[in-house]
């Protein structure tokens, strides 16, 4: 069995070196695996296109005959599925990007949200629980979102395109504004009660409403 991939390898590593990060594209991106995904789907997407744009121009180059007959005789499926494949990579871009969202969100969920809501409920029992909630993603997005359309490019640098585009949608609060030092945590939640933060809630409006 393992010589028959050895050999299969051989006779066409372009082929089998698609497979294999294809298959390792699925299963880190199941498993949530963020940077590594987005390495295997640049890998991806380059294979085909040096293959037969760099690779196969060398090999007319070299010996236009040659290649001229192994494209006729062996090449036209694997164009056709370089077509596909380039048609279908914007939709496998745009699931990978929902898929670091959604676990980016998820993150923020577990580490900071339901700890800081579970806080707020407990001490201030006049909110109710849809406000404590969202005061818990408004404090978060106050915190994170400091320094503007800076902070906002570190923010997508590193993936985190919910709280981006969160950012994005509140980059004319300021939290010094609103969180104001010399009053009580009581006060300073009672009025960001009041702040109207538009779209910026809208990523986590799952765990709000839930």
């Amino acid at each position: 069995m393992m010589q028959k991939l050895i050999n299969a390898f051989k006779k066409n590593p372009f082929s089998c070196s698609w497979l294999i990060f294809l298959l390792l594209l699925i299963f880190t991106s199941y498993q949530e695996i963020e940077p590594i995904s987005s390495y295997l789907y640049l890998i991806i997407l380059s294979i085909p296109y040096f293959y037969f744009y760099i690779f196969k121009p060398f090999l007319f180059i070299k010996d236009k005959r040659k290649f001229s007959i192994k494209f006729q005789a062996a090449d036209k499926w694997k164009l056709f599925i370089v077509i596909v494949f380039s048609i279908g990579m914007p939709g496998v871009g745009m699931i990978a990007y929902y898929g670091y969202e959604n676990a980016e969100i998820k993150a923020v969920n577990q580490t900071y949200f339901e700890p800081t809501y579970l806080d707020i409920s407990k001490k201030y029992k006049h909110f109710s629980k849809k406000e404590a909630k969202e005061l818990s993603v408004k404090m978060y997005l106050l915190k994170e979102c400091e320094g503007g359309q800076k902070t906002i490019a570190k923010h997508t640098a590193v993936d985190r395109n919910a709280l981006a585009t969160s950012c994005s949608a509140i980059i004319h609060l300021k939290r010094n504004e609103i969180i104001i030092d010399s009053k009580s945590k009581l006060e300073n939640l009672t009025y960001l009660n009041k702040v109207d933060f538009k779209k910026g809630l809208k990523k986590y409006s799952k765990f709000i409403n839930e």
